[in-house]
């Protein structure tokens, strides 16, 4: 249940930033950290009961995560400076919208997966 309290407070938050709503992104800014931390507070509980061997992370798990985290900081950063181009709009004008060259390098990272393919070795 704190992994979904988590996704609704950052969905939450990604709206909140997008309408420029300063109470609701400080509000879902707190829901997802709150969720954030039950969530990984909860699963060191009890003893595992599953019998699936536990997900030990790779370096390709690193690295996804990583370009994640970076793309997202660089996002909120030149989103933080214009924010023309991550404005949400349910009625859409038919004009060319604002295109921020920063914003998509900053995605750029995401590609890192699909361009430089990491394959497991057998032990």
């Amino acid at each position: 249940i704190f992994g979904l309290v988590a996704i609704v407070g950052a969905l939450c938050l990604a709206f909140a930033i997008s309408m420029s709503a300063e109470y609701l992104m400080w509000i879902s800014a707190g829901v997802t950290v709150f969720g954030v931390i039950a969530f990984l507070r909860s699963g060191s509980n009890g003893p595992r009961t599953s019998k699936y061997r536990e997900h030990h992370l790779t370096r390709a798990d690193i690295g996804v995560i990583t370009a994640s985290i970076v793309s997202l900081a660089a996002i909120l950063f030149f989103a933080a400076q214009d924010q023309r181009a991550i404005i949400f709009n349910p009625y859409p004008n038919l004009e060319v919208p604002a295109i921020d060259y920063r914003i998509l390098l900053a995605l750029v990272p995401l590609l890192g997966p699909a361009l430089f393919p990491y394959e497991e070795t057998q032990p």
